[in-house]
């Protein structure tokens, strides 16, 4: 009888240990994964974001596809800025309407989307600083010809809005 109770204890024990090891609520230290430096020189930690933040950007690339102005614009702040590859600048949500209303008439724009990561970045006061990085296949029909390129997107996401995109690109050449 003792060895039948001592079994069911350390059946209990077992399942008692594996039940807590799997709890959702607890929370998981998380390891940086790189480093990004402040204007001011201090190193602020990269960690791992929440890629629901990805779906923001996918969407708002999505939209430029189906030329959907008001979606983009409840996309953005009114705050935004975008620093194209080309040297652009587009400084505010009404000058990024009258850029894309302009590069609707002239070309044939298309996001292929190719890759995804979320980060947060903890700055200096302990906030957190959503960003995603994306890298999308591009095509324009520009005066007849098709132009295709990969871009890399780095994008700051606040309260769920696009605030700023840096683009970098490099031209696809067909081999």
């Amino acid at each position: 009888m003792n060895k039948i109770l001592l079994s069911i204890g350390l059946l209990l024990l077992a399942c008692n240990s594996f039940a807590k090891h799997h709890e959702t609520d607890k929370k998981v230290a998380k390891t940086a994964h790189g480093y990004h430096f402040s204007d001011n020189g201090v190193k602020l930690e990269i960690l791992p974001g929440d890629v629901s933040m990805i779906d923001i950007v996918v969407n708002y690339a999505n939209a430029h596809n189906d030329r959907d102005t008001e979606t983009i614009k409840n996309a953005i702040t009114e705050d935004f800025k975008a620093k194209l590859s080309n040297g652009v600048i587009i400084d505010g949500a009404e000058a990024h309407a009258k850029f894309l209303k302009d590069l609707f008439a002239t070309s044939n724009q298309k996001w292929e989307y190719q890759w995804a990561t979320s980060n947060n970045v903890i700055v200096e006061d302990g906030s957190i600083e959503q960003w995603v990085n994306v890298g999308f296949r591009t095509s324009y029909i520009i005066d007849g010809k098709e132009i295709s390129q990969y871009e890399q997107h780095n994008v700051y996401i606040e309260n769920d809005k696009i605030r700023y995109i840096a683009i970098a690109s490099r031209p696809i050449i067909e081999e």
